[in-house]
């Protein structure tokens, strides 16, 4: 695995997000390639050598993707056929206001932010940006 300091050599266009909350209210958040759609397992999102604390060091994260790269925001590991971890039940959205404000960001840096919703949700968060 490269380290998250390194620029990407093949870039992907897609990658997932995933999002927990830590003690002190700091959110942890894990940034991964997935070149072949969602499928990453328990032990690569949790990987410490992947972690980032906090909005402002995933907004530095997403300044590295390349433009017209699609992030997929889970709040949970797929396929639901693999084994639960106690790390993986802690995975979970922040509020809303942080969605946005990395959403925003994202934006700025055209990469697109897809929140995926589990099934009993009421579907994606939405949130309106606000005019630029």
């Amino acid at each position: 695995m490269r380290s998250p300091k390194e620029p990407l050599r093949y870039p992907s266009r897609g990658y997932e997000l995933y999002s927990w909350e830590a003690p002190k209210g700091v959110w942890n958040f894990s940034l991964l390639p997935s070149p072949s759609g969602v499928n990453l397992r328990a032990e690569d999102v949790f990987n410490k050598t992947v972690l980032v604390r906090g909005v402002s060091a995933l907004n530095q994260r997403i300044s590295k993707l390349p433009v017209g790269a699609t992030i997929f925001w889970l709040d949970r590991i797929l396929p639901e056929t693999a084994p639960k971890t106690k790390k993986s039940e802690r995975l979970t959205y922040p509020p809303t206001n942080i969605i946005e404000q990395v959403r925003r960001y994202a934006d700025t840096r055209h990469v697109e932010v897809q929140v995926l919703r589990t099934e009993w949700d009421k579907g994606p968060v939405k949130t309106k940006l606000p005019p630029q």
